[in-house]
């Protein structure tokens, strides 16, 4: 349909890393196809595991039906401060809210530049209202995410010697 109108395609899969668990299915041939053939549709992978990406892509795997294919590869860094108050006073600007700096600086001071939890705590606060509640809130699901990464990294490591160092972190950590 795209190929037929003249319109670009730009299909996103976050968390790419998420899909080496795909089991008896691959996207890669598809993928392949798609980018060999179909010119108007371009793909882009996101994941906060570079490695785990690379891994599901197998772009330096010669028998994958990637291999051999240009990617671009785009590096996302923490904000500096200034650009992350920038760029919540510009979110929040779109949505027709005027946010006090104190909120914003407590805020970028809390979530130290990173985007996507600057980016959930706009969204967030639009939706529950700019506050040191909304904050927090923000800090804890932070928190409990970061947690269940490392366990979940902890878990398909299977090693002794982890489950031991996420026990010592525990017992220190409050």
């Amino acid at each position: 349909m795209a190929e037929l109108d003249n319109t670009k395609l730009i299909v996103v899969i976050d968390e790419v890393q998420e899909l080496v668990k795909l089991k008896g299915f691959s996207l890669l041939p598809t993928i392949a196809y798609a980018y060999d053939n179909l010119r108007n549709i371009s793909f882009v992978f996101a994941g906060s595991k570079i490695g785990m990406l690379y891994k599901f892509l197998k772009i330096e795997n010669s028998s994958s039906p990637l291999y051999g294919r240009y990617m671009e590869e785009v590096d996302v860094k923490p904000l500096s401060r200034e650009q992350s108050i920038d760029f919540l006073y510009k979110g929040f600007s779109e949505a027709g809210v005027n946010p006090s700096r104190e909120i914003i600086e407590d805020a970028v001071d809390k979530l130290d530049g990173i985007i996507g939890w600057l980016s959930y705590f706009g969204l967030t606060a639009l939706r529950n209202g700019l506050s040191e509640e909304t904050i927090r809130k923000v800090q804890n699901t932070a928190f409990k995410i970061v947690i269940s990464e490392f366990c979940n990294f902890v878990r398909s490591r299977g090693s002794r010697r982890y489950m031991e160092i996420l026990k010592a972190v525990k017992n220190s950590a409050c």
